[in-house]
This record gives C-alpha cells, sequence and structure tokens, in this order.
C-alpha cells in the first residue's frame, strides 16, 4: 500500500503537468497547474504557471500588433486603389498615343512605369482580399470547372516570368482525366498564382518548378515543387500564417507581404480541401493540397470563417 500511494504521489502530478503542456502547445490560455502536495512538483507548478503567464502576455501582444497591422493595411489599400487606377488610365493614354506621338525611349519608360503601376495594384488588390478575409465578406461562386485547365492556365501564366530567371517550369496532367469539379476559378486561381509566385521567387536560376495533378481515392492532388530555397524547419508551422515569410528569405531581402501563402490556404479550405508544405532548407519545397473531386457546393455561397481560419496553425 505504501508503494502504491508513493507511485500515485509522483505520477499524478507528472499526468498534470503532461495534460497542461498539451493544452498550452494547442495555444489555449490560462494553463495553470495547481499543486498542494507542498514539495518540489509544487514549487515546479509555480515555475510553470509563471512560464504560462509569460507566454499568454506574449501573445496577446502579438495579437495586438497583429490587429494593429490589419487595419493598417485595409484603411491604405482601399486609400491606394483610386489614385493607381487613375495613374493606370493616365499611363495608358499616353502609351495609347492619344495626347501625341512620343520617341521610343519615352514609350519604354512609360511602359516600365506601367508595368510598376500593375504591380502595386495587384499588391492593393492582395491587401483588400486579405481585410476582406478576416471580415468573412469574401463570397465563393461554384460552378463545374476542369481544375487541369484551371491549373494549366496558371502555368502558361507563369512560363514567361520563369523563362526569364532562366527557370525550368513544367507541368504534369493527371493520367487519367479528372471530372469537372465544383470550383470558384476566380479564388482558384488567385491561390494558384500564389502558390507559382512563391516557387519562381525563390528558386534561383537555373533551378527547376514542376506542377503535377494526380486523382488519389475521390480526391484531386495538385503538387507545385521547386528546386529553391526551400524552408528552415523552425519556420515551418508558421508558413501559412498571416504576415508571416521564412527567415531565409528575409534575409535574402526579397520582395513579399507574408499574404500570398495566407490567402491560398484559406481559399483551398474554402474549397473544402486541405494543403501543407514539405521543404527542407537549401533543396526546394514541394507545396500540395487536395480537393474533393465530389464537392456537393454549388452556386454562391458566402465565406464563414472561424477564429482559427485567421491565425494559422502555431
Amino acid at each position: 500500500m505504501a508503494l502504491y500511494l508513493l507511485s500515485r504521489s509522483i505520477s499524478e502530478p507528472i499526468l498534470d503537468f503532461r495534460a497542461a503542456f498539451r493544452e498550452l502547445v494547442k495555444g489555449k490560455r490560462n494553463v495553470r497547474v495547481n499543486l498542494g502536495t507542498k514539495d518540489e512538483f509544487e514549487d515546479l507548478a509555480k515555475h510553470f504557471n509563471e512560464m504560462a503567464e509569460y507566454i499568454d502576455k506574449n501573445r496577446e501582444k502579438e495579437e495586438k500588433i497583429n490587429d494593429l497591422k490589419s487595419e493598417f493595411i485595409s484603411i491604405a489599400a482601399h486609400q491606394l486603389r483610386s489614385p493607381l487606377s487613375g495613374i493606370k488610365w493616365t499611363f495608358k493614354t499616353l502609351l495609347d498615343g492619344d495626347l501625341g506621338v512620343m520617341t521610343t525611349e519615352q514609350k519604354e519608360s512609360l511602359e516600365r512605369a506601367y508595368s510598376v503601376n500593375e504591380r502595386l495594384i495587384s499588391l492593393v488588390a492582395e491587401l483588400l482580399d486579405v481585410s476582406r478575409i478576416e471580415e468573412g465578406k469574401i463570397g465563393y461562386n461554384f460552378n463545374g470547372t476542369s481544375l487541369e485547365r484551371a491549373v494549366e492556365e496558371a502555368v502558361e501564366e507563369y512560363k514567361l516570368i520563369a523563362q526569364n530567371k532562366n527557370i525550368e517550369l513544367s507541368f504534369f496532367k493527371p493520367q487519367i482525366a479528372l471530372p469537372n469539379m465544383p470550383l470558384d476559378e476566380e479564388r482558384l486561381g488567385l491561390a494558384l498564382n500564389n502558390l507559382l509566385a512563391n516557387a519562381t521567387n525563390y528558386t534561383l536560376s537555373g533551378g527547376r518548378v514542376s506542377v503535377s495533378i494526380e486523382r488519389v481515392n475521390e480526391e484531386a492532388k495538385v503538387t507545385i515543387k521547386d528546386t529553391g530555397v526551400g524552408i528552415p524547419k523552425g519556420d515551418m508551422n508558421k508558413i501559412f500564417s498571416k504576415f508571416f515569410r521564412a527567415s531565409n528569405v528575409v534575409r535574402m531581402q526579397t520582395p513579399g507581404t507574408g499574404l500570398g501563402l495566407f490567402i491560398a490556404r484559406n481559399i483551398i479550405e474554402k474549397h473544402g480541401g486541405k494543403i501543407w508544405v514539405e521543404s527542407e532548407e537549401n533543396k526546394g519545397s514541394s507545396f500540395i493540397f487536395t480537393l474533393p473531386i465530389n464537392n456537393h457546393k454549388q452556386g454562391f455561397v458566402v465565406d464563414d470563417l472561424s477564429a482559427d481560419d485567421l491565425v494559422g496553425e502555431e
């Protein structure tokens, strides 16, 4: 009996600590261990509770910062949209020769400026998408669509970009043709563009990017594989989080907002799919997503975000 009681006095606090650590790892707040054992375990519980309180405060601070970022991007994007559109049409009027003939040098300069302005408009659109995602204001229009065609069109759009960077971009169709699937072609195109942009941006000259589709039971599986810089192991669980950029690409000082993968994840999940990444730093990455072939969503569906959709995996 004495041995049994001794065993319980040791095992029960350990089980309490294990349960508390699991809750803490899941992101739960106010996780505390309360022991009245008046021994080393009670002292350990005190230190655990101090650590948990520190983690709670840091999480609150991080959430406040993200809220401020979100408010800023929403205001900034709305304020920038109109003037950028005005600049676009001014450039277009000049390029079309409506205000007179230009020299070749002048036209080339304007074309470069027009291209920069188009990138800024795309960035504003991306920022507005994030704002709408957070407010739950994005609607999806599901119609019978060829996934193969949607992916192939997205790949074609990046062929010239890849060629200019000396990157080999290839597309592998499914061995057996897939049936039409209920998809929002515009939203899915945005997710594919973000994933392809990610692959081409972080693959160096002479590298390869491949896109493939296959059927796995009742799901379509799309894999975008690159031979790029890869993702550090410590960054893997945050890669789909809003504003997050891997530490190695930050050091490379490459342009980016840390929003593309966040948007892609939300779009894929709203199609009833799953997305994940397999990567090793300096060896490349594979972004993989699956979509149900027999998705029962049809017509216009209003987004219904939960809080978990907004924070990403931690």
